[in-house]
């Protein structure tokens, strides 16, 4: 700090500096006039001038009352002083750059909770111990994640499950396994979204018996190994047979309950489900289904000879849907939709044609022929039926190619045929003709 001094005389001021600049200012002239009264001097303002430069003071007021303003040059640079205290610290500057690895440390506590990416640098024994969490996660660096549980001995195999491909992958996907064991021969099932159960797998052979085949829930299941070619194809198809040879069954419960029969085959749901006899052909949905004995049936169509519940019922043929549907009798031959639909308990009946005889239900030996051919009644016998009710002409080409116009039907004992002749020699009575019922529509 620069020190100024100023002094005062009668007729001088002086004003000095520590390092001896003065500035006199002394006027010793010629006395002047009385002046108007005592003059004053203030002080005005001390300004620091660059350093090396002069001082200075210049008055401001009046010659009366002068107000000083003082320049002082700034003094040379002195000594630093002691450093004071240390002030708060300031806001955090940004982030340096990463330095380098540090030497490793002591090893850690045991919560690898404070590990954000943990490694491992061995396998990791569990010590019987579980993960509680519940969510177990694999992620990986580029390949597919996988599953292996490896084999007890040396941990030589394993068995793996691994992730789709990305690009097979349309959404992430969850199985929730069943609850239970299942049964033997099942397989695992999905519904579709993510639900699974055991399901019979249908392509495990359940046969024992010689060159037999059982391929179904329960087919051909009871076989022993004396059973010899059969075929069981379906849930409990041949499920009972035990000794029966060269029977074939294909649909649900096909052939269901033959034992110690042979040579039959059913095809459809629930053919020939009740039947225990040798060689019948069922075909067709619930074809035959309730006839539960007798041999040399051949049925064939959706519900054929489906409604009759009877034993011994043997040599019958049907051919259409519900051909001989309600026919627990033997001897019979249906062909066509419908046909001998109603007929029960009589037998040796024969139609043939779409709805043939369909009102029938308990004559016996009839023969009709034709589409709607219908019998006389629902209960006669021994008659034959041509056409329906719009058949209007009867021709047999043969009989008539030698024929002329009046003659009628002869029967001769000699031949035992019966031909065409002149009337009066020996054709038919009414009453021959009423014996065995020819009936035109």
């Amino acid at each position: 700090m620069t020190s100024v001094n100023i002094t005062t005389t009668k007729n001088t001021v002086t004003v000095s500096e520590a390092d001896a600049s003065v500035v006199t200012v002394a006027t010793v002239g010629p006395q002047g006039a009385q002046g108007e009264g005592s003059a004053t001097v203030s002080i005005g303002t001390t300004t620091t001038g660059s350093a090396g430069s002069n001082a200075a003071v210049t008055n401001t007021g009046s010659a009366t009352a002068a107000v000083l303003n003082f320049t002082i040059p700034a003094g040379a640079a002195g000594d630093a002083g002691a450093t004071g205290a240390t002030g708060p610290q300031g806001p955090a500057g940004p982030a340096g750059a990463d330095g380098v690895d540090g030497a490793d440390g002591a090893d850690g506590g045991t919560n690898i909770v404070l590990d954000t990416t943990p490694q491992l640098g061995g396998d990791l024994d569990m010590n019987a111990k579980f993960i509680s969490s519940g969510v177990l996660g694999i992620k990986n660096q580029g390949s597919q994640s996988e599953l292996q549980l490896f084999c007890e001995t040396s941990n030589a195999h394993y068995a793996a499950i691994k992730a789709p491909a990305h690009s097979d992958f349309s959404g992430n996907i969850t199985f929730t396994m069943p609850a239970n064991y299942g049964s033997a021969n099942q397989v695992l099932t999905t519904d579709g979204s993510g639900g699974t159960s055991w399901a019979s797998g249908g392509l495990s052979n359940n046969a024992s018996g010689t060159n037999s085949l059982g391929i179904g829930t329960n087919a051909l299941d009871s076989d022993a190994s004396d059973a010899e070619r059969n075929i069981g194809i379906g849930n409990d198809a041949l499920t009972a047979v035990t000794s029966g040879d060269d029977n074939v069954a294909l649909g649900y419960k096909a052939g269901e309950t033959l034992t110690t029969s042979s040579k039959s085959i059913v095809i459809g749901t629930n053919a020939g489900q009740s039947q225990v006899s040798n060689e019948n052909i069922y075909i067709g949905y619930n074809a035959g289904q309730n006839i539960s004995s007798g041999h040399s049936n051949v049925i064939i169509g959706s519900n054929a000879q489906a409604s009759a519940s009877s034993s011994n019922v043997y040599s019958c043929v049907a051919v259409g849907q519900e051909a001989l549907y309600s026919c627990r009798a033997s001897g019979c031959t249906g062909i066509g939709r419908y046909a001998l639909r109603q007929a029960t308990s009589g037998v040796f009946n024969t139609a043939l044609g779409n709805l043939a005889a369909r009102y029938l239900v308990t004559g016996s030996n009839n023969l009709v022929l034709g589409h709607d051919a219908q019998t006389s009644s629902n209960s006669v016998s021994n008659e034959i039926t041509l056409g329906d009710a719009n058949i209007t002409s009867l021709r047999i080409p043969g009989l008539q190619s030698g024929a002329t116009d009046g003659q009628v039907l002869t029967y001769s004992s000699s031949s035992g045929n019966i031909t065409l002749a002149d009337a009066g020699s020996g054709g038919l009575t009414r009453a021959q003709v009423t014996a065995t019922a020819l009936i035109f529509g």
